[in-house]
């Protein structure tokens, strides 16, 4: 999940967290090497996922608040109709 820095400003307000330490604590460089991602959890799923509930609904990120309609993520195989795979 790619954040932006309204994002982290959100998240790390909603937590009581400086923006510093939100990022250290739960956010990784991207796949691109351009942004930042939260992490997962051990199970692969958003580290904000507690079962089917998400811990920061309120604030969530640009891209949790527009899916599916306006969800993209540029590069990803999935864009360019190939399924999750690609193909």
């Amino acid at each position: 999940m790619l954040v932006s820095d309204a994002d982290i400003a959100r998240l790390a307000a909603h937590l009581a967290m400086a923006e510093t330490d939100f990022i250290e604590r739960y956010c990784a460089l991207a796949r691109n090497r351009a942004q930042l991602t939260l992490i997962e959890n051990g199970e692969g799923a958003c580290v904000f996922l507690e079962g089917h509930a998400c811990r920061v609904y309120p604030v969530r990120p640009d891209q949790c608040r527009s899916f599916p309609e306006g969800w993209s993520v540029s590069g990803c195989p999935a864009e360019a109709g190939g399924g999750p795979n690609g193909r």
